[in-house]
Order: C-alpha cells, then sequence, then structure tokens
C-alpha cells in the first residue's frame, strides 16, 4: 500500500511496544477509555428518561458534530505538531521516503488516536439522543462519528505544516489555541447535555437551529470530498513540511550568543556565589528564556495584571475580596505556579550530568531556589497594581508589597521540595514546541503535588491576615510581621527538605 502504510503501521508498532507491551502507562489509557464509556451510557440515562418537546433533533445533533470535529481539530494538531517536528520526526526525514508519505502516515496515526471514546463523546451522546429518540438519525450520524475527526484531523496536519512554515512566530499562540478548542468541544458537550437533563429552554435558542445544523444528510458527502480534497493538498505540500525541518535544524544548531551568557555571568558573579550554584543558576535562566512558552506566560501576566485598572468589572469583582491579596496570589498562580512546580521535572534524565559537573544536592536546591527567586518581584507588581486600584495608604501599601513577594518566596521554597522527586523521572529528546510545553506542564506525582502545595500556601497566606484581623486575636501590625517571619522560616525550612530529599534522588 505505499511507504506511508509502512510508516504508520511502525509508529503505532512503537506507540503499543512503549505504552502496553514494555510499559503500563497504557493500561490508564485504556481504563480511562471505558470509564468515559460507563459515564456516557449511565449519564445519558437521565436525558433520554423524558424528550424536551419542541427541539429540532437535527439542531442538536448538528451541535454535537460540530464539537466532535472542535475536539479533533485541537487534538489532531497538538498531535501531530509532535509527530512532525519531534524528536522523531528527523529520524523520518533522513529516512529513503517522499515527504508525502511521512505527512500521510501522520494523518492516519492522527486520526486513529481522534478515535477514542473520550474524543468521540460529543458524537457517542448524539448517537445515544439519536437512538432514543430520533431513529432516522442513526445512519448518518454513525457515518459522521468517522467522518468528523476525519475532516478535524486531515485540517489540523494542513495547518501544523502551514503554520510552522509560513506563520512559525505564532506557533506558539496556535498551541494555545488548539487545546482551547478541544476544551471547548468536551465544555460545550457536557454543558448541552445538562441542559437537556433540565429541560431548561436555553436549546431553543435561535443558534442551536441554525440552518448549518438542520441537514445532516448532506454532512456526509460534504465532509468525504473536503477530507479528499485536504489529502490531496497534504500530498502536495508535503515537500513544505521538509523544507521546515531543515530551516528548524538550522536554527536550532546555532549556538547561544556569548556576550549574553557573560552578561548574566557578571551578575551572578556580583553575589559571589559559588561556582555550581551559579552554574545552576545560568542553566536554569538559559532553559527558560529557550522556551517560548515563558514568554506566554509574561505576556498573561502584564494583561491579566493590568485589566482590572481597564474593567470596571473586574474592578468591582476584587473590592468584594476580603483581601486584594487574594488576587494578587491568584494571578501569579495562574501564571507561574506550574513553572515552579516543573523546575525538576524539567531537566528529564539529567542526574548523570550533575554528577559530572560535582553539583551537591544542597547545591542544587539552593541553586533552584535562587534562580525561580526573581518570580516573587512579578507577585510584588501585581500588589502594587491593586494600590493603585483601591488608592491604598501608604501604611496599607508596603506591608501588602512585602507580603506579596514573602508569601511568593516562601511558596516557591515550599512548592520545590516535592517538586524534587520529580527529578530524573521524565525523558525530554527534543525540541518541538509541544514537548518545550510538556516541560512546563506537571505530569509527574510529585509536581502535581508540588501545584497543589503551592496554591494552598498562597491561600493561607492571602486570607491569614484578614482572619486574625477580624478575630482580633493580635494586632494587625504583629499579624504582618509574623506573616513575614513565618515565610521566612517556611522558605528555609523547604530548601533543607529539597536538598535531603535530593539526597536520596541523587542515590538511585
Amino acid at each position: 500500500m505505499g511507504n506511508w502504510w509502512t510508516l504508520a503501521k511502525n509508529k503505532l508498532k512503537e506507540t503499543w511496544n512503549e505504552r502496553m507491551r514494555f510499559g503500563r502507562s497504557g493500561l490508564w489509557f485504556v481504563l480511562l477509555e471505558l470509564a468515559t464509556l460507563v459515564m456516557i451510557c449511565f449519564g445519558m440515562g437521565s436525558v433520554l428518561k423524558n424528550r424536551a418537546d419542541g427541539l429540532e433533533p437535527a439542531g442538536i445533533l448538528g451541535f454535537l458534530t460540530v464539537m466532535t470535529f472542535l475536539v479533533a481539530f485541537g487534538n489532531g494538531y497538538l498531535f501531530s505538531e509532535r509527530m512532525l517536528f519531534g524528536r522523531t520526526a528527523r529520524v523520518d526525514r533522513l529516512l529513503a521516503v517522499a515527504p508525502r508519505d511521512v505527512v500521510l502516515s501522520t494523518v492516519l496515526v492522527a486520526y486513529l488516536a481522534n478515535l477514542r471514546p473520550t474524543l468521540l463523546s460529543p458524537i457517542l451522546m448524539a448517537l445515544a439522543l439519536a437512538h432514543a429518540w430520533f431513529p432516522e438519525k442513526q445512519i448518518p450520524l454513525l457515518g459522521l462519528a468517522f467522518l468528523a475527526p476525519f475532516f478535524g484531523t486531515a485540517l489540523a496536519v494542513l495547518a501544523v505544516v502551514l503554520v510552522k512554515k509560513f506563520l512559525n512566530r505564532l506557533s506558539g499562540l496556535a498551541f494555545i489555541i488548539a487545546p482551547a478548542l478541544q476544551v471547548g468541544g468536551l465544555a460545550g458537550t457536557v454543558w448541552l447535555v445538562i441542559d437537556l437533563a433540565g429541560r431548561r429552554t436555553i436549546t431553543r435558542e435561535a443558534w442551536i437551529n441554525l440552518p448549518a445544523f438542520q441537514h445532516l444528510l448532506w454532512w456526509a458527502p460534504a465532509l468525504l470530498m473536503t477530507g479528499g480534497i485536504l489529502l490531496f493538498a497534504l500530498a502536495r505540500l508535503a515537500h513544505l513540511w521538509e523544507e521546515t525541518q531543515w530551516q528548524l535544524e538550522g536554527r536550532g544548531s546555532r549556538r547561544q550568543e556569548k556576550n549574553q551568557v557573560r552578561s548574566i555571568l557578571a551578575l551572578l558573579s556580583a553575589f559571589r556565589l559559588p561556582p555550581p550554584i551559579q552554574a545552576v543558576i545560568l542553566k536554569e535562566w538559559l532553559s527558560l528564556r529557550r522556551n517560548p512558552l515563558t514568554t506566554l506566560r509574561i505576556v498573561a501576566w502584564a494583561i491579566i495584571s493590568l485589566a482590572p485598572l481597564l474593567s470596571p468589572g473586574l474592578r468591582s469583582l476584587i473590592s468584594t475580596f476580603p483581601s486584594p491579596l487574594i488576587a494578587v496570589f491568584a494571578i501569579w498562580f495562574f501564571c507561574f505556579g506550574e513553572l515552579v512546580a516543573t523546575a525538576y521535572q524539567a531537566e528529564g534524565r539529567r542526574l548523570g550530568l550533575l554528577w559530572l559537573a560535582a553539583v551537591s544536592p544542597g547545591q542544587l536546591a539552593l541553586g533552584k531556589f535562587l534562580a525561580y527567586l526573581p518570580l516573587a518581584l512579578f507577585a510584588a507588581g501585581t500588589a502594587g497594581v491593586m494600590i493603585l486600584i483601591f488608592s491604598l495608604q501608604r501604611a496599607s501599601a508596603l506591608p501588602m508589597i512585602i507580603l506579596a513577594f514573602t508569601g511568593t518566596v516562601a511558596g516557591i521554597a515550599l512548592s520545590l521540595a516535592p517538586a524534587s522527586l520529580s527529578m530524573n523521572t521524565v525523558n525530554y529528546q527534543g525540541n518541538s514546541l509541544t514537548e518545550l510545553a510538556f516541560e512546563q506542564v506537571p505530569t509527574t506525582f510529585y509536581s502535581i503535588a508540588s501545584t497543589i502545595i503551592l496554591g494552598g500556601l498562597l491561600a493561607a497566606f492571602s486570607i491569614a491576615p484578614v482572619f486574625l484581623k477580624s478575630t482580633g486575636m493580635v494586632p494587625l501590625f504583629s499579624a504582618w510581621i509574623g506573616a513575614v517571619a513565618g515565610s521566612a522560616i517556611i522558605g528555609i525550612a523547604g530548601i533543607a527538605a529539597a536538598s535531603y530529599l535530593l539526597k536520596r534522588r541523587f542515590l538511585l
């Protein structure tokens, strides 16, 4: 059937060997898919008991089909971007196969990945509705259950090739939009099912019954023909993928500019830190700098922090909080919480390099803490914005900035302790945008636990002064001083705990 079929079979075998034959991670995916089917079967029971009169069936079923397409496009974009520009993409390019075969095999593998019950839940729920309420719609929907993911996958692969070739600077934005579409499709499905279960009237709105949602019989041939056109376009434009691979590899092979490294080293040398700690901080800052999501986090922080100045609605919402620190810590946690929790997970399996560099566990723990310490300045900056919003007096403004800074410092130090256990547990072997993004997304148990601990500590710091003031147990000034002293103790304890846990990790 061609080289594209052989490539697709090899990729599927690799996935089988990695997740099922020589690993057990695939079992969790199987259990998740089975749980999804069970939830759909039992969850639709409450919906199917009573038919909501006055609803146009094609409007409901068409809406769920569109949600299936959104989920398939979002997941297909992320999946195909990793296949075409991940760590294994170079191997595909070096093989004696045409770029057309590589791209078409990617379409097939990504399409099969989109046929998981979890991702097909919108169309599966539509089939359940059609079986109970509209039997005449079952056959068209059954065809759309395979055609909608196919169309979404083919369009996603084409989007990946074109974005990486012509709009590479916006590829980071596309990486945010794709999962948003995926989550939006699933959220829209849940919303409609809850609406039907409650028999509300919102599903009778005109937008549910748009003309585009009505004629399901025409959808199948239209999607089939459009999908074929997309495959033909991908086969003709496959050379763009190979050209982009050469360009990205050429950019990745450029050395870091020496003057930038020297300026950072000059800054670190001014603090008279030991050379191993300076090396850890330098490596961490350069790793964060090369990741485009770091820039996106900073931009998101700036937009969210300044939004209350421009929106009266947000100002009134924040004014209802017991303390402005709640908004300060919430914004900081949303933008940078995952960044701290993945500080050790992002190291990958590079523990041997630390041994060779003679970096002790204590030096690594202190270097990591100092590398992420500047993030606390962002919390202080958000606190300054809140001071401008509420026009706080100097007596209240200064303690607020100090507590925002010290509370964040304590949270960073404490959350790095459990995060250290994720050291040397995740393997990163590529520079694609997907793999760079997963360096800043908690994927291990310890990094997820670190995120929860960080959020809990920031919540405690945001409400502790208010609680002490309302109870009258201690004066307000003493409460601020106690909070600052407590953050210092927590910070020292967090660094010591991380050093101790890293000693055990170094023995592995």
